[in-house]
């Protein structure tokens, strides 16, 4: 309790503070920008890309103050209510970690529902999914979108024995981010959700804590993940994104020419990563190969089986997600299989 005092009463501080130099001051902008993976994962290089890319742009009116690996906030919820107060300026989560603020993100973390990177995009410019969600809904909680970056798909990673088929996550305690889509899919599954920061997987998994994770090929490389969960299953189950956020109150008090010239640093960043994503994953399934984990695949009617089967999960989100939007995702997959 004291800490979340002591973060609104930084909240107040910060904007006081930040609004002044914001119109006038020889002192640079800060932007503190915290996030919870190391500097060699997707989103860690995305923000150092931001960080250098803001030096050489701005010369001096802008710093970016980068703290990976949980330094501030080992869990990204805090780190959004601490965006909400103005106490740090960019934030990166997962969509995932997003909806104790938006519930209807939900909608990008439930299994089986996105099937491709450009399904993705195509959500994203759709006017009855993207359009609804990334502008004024965001706006009413004190945000401001600024982008969407990929990561690719999340896989299952378990320590003792693959995931061929539905079955095999009954009684696995599997290492999830702390949500609610996914704390359902692994209780659909009749799996043990266990809620742990992403800097602390490794130690877990090492202790036997957890007998399982899941994330993309790039997060288990870049944190070595496979020297203690050598058995990697293509499930493709959940298209891992980004929305890098900002206070709104604090991005709408900076100068005009400022706010123009920070929202293109970022636009060319997640151009980068969009791009690189797709062969990072190939380049981090080869590496993992050549380290001894072990990769299997799903066969194609088990996937179709593990499709049908999670509809009925999402079922429980449509109150959430709207049930129209929902109609629209599956449109969208059905369109995107078939092309």
């Amino acid at each position: 309790m004291k800490r979340r005092n002591a973060l609104k009463l930084g909240g107040a501080l910060a904007i006081s503070a930040l609004v002044r130099p914001a119109i006038a001051s020889d002192s640079p902008i800060v932007l503190k920008f915290p996030h919870d993976v190391p500097v060699t994962q997707i989103k860690g290089m995305a923000a150092n890309r931001i960080k250098k890319l803001v030096a050489e742009r701005l010369k001096g009116k802008v710093t970016v103050q980068v703290y990976p690996n949980g330094q501030l906030y080992p869990n990204e919820r805090d780190a959004l209510e601490a965006l909400q107060q103005n106490a740090v300026q960019l934030v990166m989560p997962t969509f995932a970690k997003w909806t104790p603020v938006m519930p209807a993100f939900a909608i990008f973390e439930l299994p089986f529902v996105i099937t491709s990177a450009q399904m993705m995009k195509d959500a994203m410019k759709a006017p009855d999914i993207g359009g609804r969600l990334f502008g004024e809904k965001l706006n009413t909680k004190g945000l401001q979108g600024l982008g969407i970056a990929p990561d690719g798909f999340r896989e299952m990673d378990m320590r003792r024995r693959p995931i061929r088929k539905l079955e095999d996550f009954e009684g696995q305690k599997i290492r999830i981010q702390d949500s609610t889509t996914f704390t359902a899919f692994m209780k659909y599954a009749k799996a043990v959700p266990v809620p742990i920061s992403f800097s602390e997987t490794y130690s877990a998994l090492s202790a036997g804590i957890v007998d399982g994770w899941e994330g993309p090929f790039g997060g288990i490389v870049a944190s070595r993940l496979e020297e203690v969960a050598p058995y990697i299953s293509v499930t493709d189950h959940v298209f891992n994104a980004y929305l890098l956020g900002t206070n709104k109150k604090f991005w709408d008090n900076l100068p005009p020419d400022i706010r123009a010239d920070l929202q293109k640093v970022i636009d060319d960043v997640f151009e980068w990563q969009w791009g690189y994503s797709t062969q990072l994953q190939v380049d981090a399934r080869k590496k993992l190969a050549a380290n001894g984990a072990k990769i299997n695949g799903i066969e194609p009617a088990e996937k179709t089986r593990m499709v049908k089967y999670f509809r009925g999960m999402h079922a429980e989100f449509k109150d959430i997600v709207g049930q129209d939007m929902l109609d629209a995702m599956y449109k969208l997959a059905d369109s995107d299989t078939k092309s």
